[in-house]
């Protein structure tokens, strides 16, 4: 494994139980397609805590982040998906909002 990957992995391993946690809160209170507010003042709150700057309401609810290494590359992007599906057949399909079912994905 190289360097860079060794580090990211460690890093991640060290914030396990956080990143759980803020997936588990997402999961559990689904939000469609830009109306995700719980959800972006939940990220919000997560890159202040981490003194990540931001921009926010980018297409409305959407937020970008940009972390700036000591060197210029590797470059590293990561695309974190906010909104829910209507989807009422799903196990974890939300009865109270619409049938909505949750979806978080990191791209």
């Amino acid at each position: 494994m190289n360097t860079y990957k060794q580090k990211v992995c460690k890093s991640i391993d060290e914030k396990k139980k956080e990143l759980i946690s803020i997936g588990k809160k997402i999961f559990i209170n689904p939000e469609l397609g830009f109306k995700e507010e719980k959800t972006a003042k939940l990220i919000k709150e997560t890159f202040e805590k981490m003194g990540v700057k931001y921009k926010d309401k980018l297409a409305l609810t959407g937020i970008k982040a940009t972390i700036s290494g000591r060197k210029k590359s590797p470059n590293i992007a990561i695309l974190g998906e906010m909104d829910a599906v209507i989807s009422p057949n799903h196990p974890f399909a939300d009865k109270k909002k619409e049938q909505l079912m949750p979806v978080v994905t990191i791209l």
